[in-house]
């Protein structure tokens, strides 16, 4: 990747807080490999933990079609996973051209047998691999969830840089909602072992080794009273991504009315200046 021209936009961003309910929904799978996949895929990809994302989401589509000047929105998601909340949002919007991805050939097949009357379209693919070629189809928005945090730093740096090829490769503008923690302070590398067989540790977009420049807007992804809450947050920026060159030292800051500090290469807290000279 490298470092692109200035962006010149803002995407402003409202989290809603919206009260819910939690509900067990049954898991409709027709293998044992997808039935393993849904019951592993943790309470963030349950209906309870993504209101806020699905909240977000909403808002995110409404502005980007003005923005755009576009009525509908065509979103990518990677990785589909069990559809167990994108599919409610789906059916609440008329406006989005879905189009999911995964590299689990069962969950695919039975995507494409349970939302066959839906329009949405659905991929056997390895996005970290292979890219975004799966298609011939274009996209104005990428929805990354809960992926990056899994993978090896160069499988990182590789997803990152498929995604930054779609505004050259779709001649137009797309933006990429993905997944940073972002009051972690300092990335380490993958380390799979038997107290971490999840391959999960937390993983900050804008720190190093990634390094990206600040996000046009920065979400909490989940209920604020969730295990992990006000630590996992969904950060929209536009493609081809940008690094910052030189990160050293990071900064730690607070956002106004929040108690809690992100760490980043760039202070983007809008601070006011301290007037020299001053009484």
């Amino acid at each position: 990747m490298k470092y692109w021209e200035k962006i010149t936009i803002t995407v402003v961003c409202f989290p809603v807080f919206v009260p819910c309910i939690f509900v067990c929904f049954p898991c409709e799978c027709i293998s044992l490999v997808c039935l393993l996949f849904c019951c592993l895929s943790g309470e963030g990809a349950t209906l309870h933990w993504t209101q806020e994302t699905i909240a977000t989401l909403h808002s995110i589509v409404n502005q980007l079609k003005q923005l755009l000047g576009v009525e509908r929105i065509r979103l990518l998601d990677v990785p589909c996973g069990d559809m167990a909340w994108m599919s409610r949002f789906l059916l609440t919007r008329d406006d989005v051209d879905y189009t999911g991805v995964d590299i689990v050939p069962d969950i695919i097949r039975h995507h494409k047998q349970k939302f066959a009357a839906f329009g949405w379209r659905f991929y056997d693919w390895d996005v970290v691999r292979d890219g975004v070629e799966f298609s011939d189809a274009s996209f104005d928005l990428i929805l990354c969830r809960t992926l990056l945090q899994h993978l090896y730093v160069a499988d990182i740096l590789r997803t990152l840089s498929h995604f930054s090829v779609a505004p050259v490769k779709y001649r137009q503008r797309v933006f990429l909602l993905t997944t940073t923690f972002s009051t972690h302070v300092h990335n380490e590398e993958l380390n799979i072992t038997s107290e971490n067989p999840g391959r999960f540790r937390r993983l900050n977009l804008e720190l190093p080794p990634v390094a990206l420049v600040p996000p046009l807007c920065l979400v909490r992804d989940g209920p604020p009273n969730a295990r992990e809450a006000w630590v996992q947050f969904l950060g929209l920026w536009e493609l081809p991504l940008r690094r910052v060159l030189r990160c050293w030292p990071s900064a730690s800051f607070a956002l106004r009315n929040s108690a809690k500090s992100l760490s980043s290469c760039v202070d983007w807290s809008l601070k006011p200046a301290l007037v020299q000279g001053g009484t």
